[in-house]
């Protein structure tokens, strides 16, 4: 008689997790994937840093353990905290030390700009908690799973117990290679890594005493996967790679793609609580009642025939902000409204407040992140705009299409990978190939001509709905990836 296999433990070492920690797609990937993992019978655990901003009492979170931790000639006493995800029986834990970890938001320091030396020091800091916890824990895990160029240092560390971290394998998931962390021979010190265990390929081109501790984990990790397998290509070429092209081609055969996938359960039009009419594909007749709903909201002009645009990013270059605000700037019709939410870089900012003051009730600009408004626009919206430079996965595009709005995309990573264009029999979308304000103009007034045919755009809206978007599929490839890693 075979022995039944003993479920496989993971730990998720993260900076964000949903919805307590949150400012990318990071936080919500790790906030549903190890329940869907879960799911398939896997006993997964997160570890988080208590920021500031996270109120424990409201999580339920009790005091479970404190750990002294040594770290820059002092040692520092790190309360750890046990709750779970939200909607899941998973453990979340969270690491509150008030000098490092729980003093400014995330990514950055208390009553100061971001600073990448801190921030850095933070990280390490965590690295180091993160990795007493899991050896204190008594779970040995199989995996520790960390994320992007903050948790990457897990894959570094000399374990105290001198077992590897009682043998578990070490995945790195690069959400987005753009962020890196580089560090000189006296940060790596504090958490006793030295500069002789560094590949010269991990040296910083600006300055040869630091080296790039997110590539040296590349070179290290068990296995490397990114979020969906376009990027997966991309990030080997010099366009898309930042620089570090040459190490991950180094490790190509360990660097998979593996798309993400959404809680469909936590984005569900059906039972959404913060859209003013619930809708499904039975009934998508509803949704015209977020488009009022969402138009009043923002003091946009209340109308059906208008063609609504909604944007929910995060300002930076990478989004493609400048494309957005040239077709503000140049509609390609007095009909079109945009709804837009986001924060993030002051210049751009800027320019949309103008535009929304110059252009009241056809441009809405609201700059904050506000779950509840984002809900508002993805059900609310005809059309979503995603025209990114580059995009690992992105998230909104999935939301947007669960919601019966249609998208419209940059031709690139995961955009490529999750929407199907409007000419083909079971199109969803609409995408364009060159980043262009021509381009993008060309592809927004053909979607607002398919707009004025509501059959055809309601045949867009379903075969969104009707896609599966949800962990279950994209769970079971990383399950296959773990086994595969602790069967070697």
């Amino acid at each position: 008689m075979k022995k039944k296999k003993s479920p496989l433990r993971i730990s998720f070492v993260a900076a964000e997790v949903a919805p307590y920690a949150k400012v990318g797609g990071l936080a919500d990937v790790v906030g549903s994937l190890p329940k869907a993992l879960a799911d398939l019978g896997c006993l997964p655990r997160v570890i988080v840093p208590r920021y500031e901003h996270i109120r424990l009492a409201d999580m339920g979170a009790e005091q479970v353990a404190v750990f002294s931790i040594p770290f820059a000639g002092q040692s520092y006493n790190a309360k750890i905290y046990r709750s779970q995800l939200l909607h899941a029986r998973v453990p979340l834990y969270l690491i509150d030390q008030p000098i490092w970890l729980s003093s400014g938001d995330i990514y950055r320091q208390k009553d100061s700009v971001s600073d990448s030396s801190f921030l850095l020091k933070r990280f390490l800091f965590f690295c180091l908690a993160a990795q007493t916890l899991i050896t204190k824990l008594r779970f040995a895990p199989h995996i520790v799973h960390v994320h992007d160029w903050m948790t990457a240092p897990l894959c570094l560390l000399p374990d105290p117990t001198g077992r590897n971290a009682n043998g578990s394998k070490r995945v790195l998931t690069i959400h987005n290679i753009g962020n890196e962390g580089f560090a000189n021979a006296e940060l790596l010190n504090l958490v006793g890594l030295t500069l002789r265990s560094f590949s010269p390929l991990t040296r910083s081109k600006d300055d040869h005493h630091f080296f790039n501790t997110f590539a040296q984990a590349i070179l290290e990790a068990d296995c490397i996967n990114t979020v969906s397998p376009t990027y997966a290509k991309e990030i080997l070429t010099s366009k898309f790679g930042g620089g570090l092209e040459r190490v991950l081609k180094k490790r190509a055969r360990n660097l998979r793609g593996i798309l993400n996938g959404i809680d469909t359960e936590y984005f569900n039009p059906a039972s959404d609580q913060f859209i003013a009419e619930p809708f499904t594909q039975d009934s998508l007749k509803r949704k015209p009642a977020n488009k009022r709903d969402l138009q009043k909201n923002l003091g946009l002009r209340v109308s059906d025939p208008a063609f609504l645009c909604g944007i929910v990013t995060r300002l930076s270059e990478q989004k493609g902000i400048e494309l957005l605000i040239h077709a503000m700037k140049h509609p390609v019709s007095k009909d079109m409204q945009f709804a837009i939410l986001g924060e993030g870089n002051a210049e751009y900012e800027e320019i949309l407040r103008s535009l929304s003051h110059d252009h009241s009730g056809q441009i809405a600009f609201s700059a904050r992140y506000d779950s509840h408004l984002a809900r508002k626009i993805y059900a609310g919206a005809d059309a979503f705009l995603m025209p990114s430079r580059y995009e690992p996965c992105g998230l909104a595009q999935l939301i947007a299409l669960r919601y019966g709005t249609v998208p419209i995309v940059h031709d690139t990573g995961g955009l490529h990978d999750t929407v199907v264009d409007f000419r083909k029999r079971n199109g969803q979308g609409f995408l364009f190939k060159g980043f262009a304000p021509k381009e993008f103009l060309k592809v927004l007034d053909a979607a607002r001509r398919e707009f004025l045919v509501p059959q055809r755009w309601q045949r867009l809206q379903l075969n969104g709905m009707s896609a599966d978007h949800s962990w279950q599929r994209s769970a079971q490839e990383y399950l296959q990836m773990y086994q595969s890693i602790v069967a070697k």
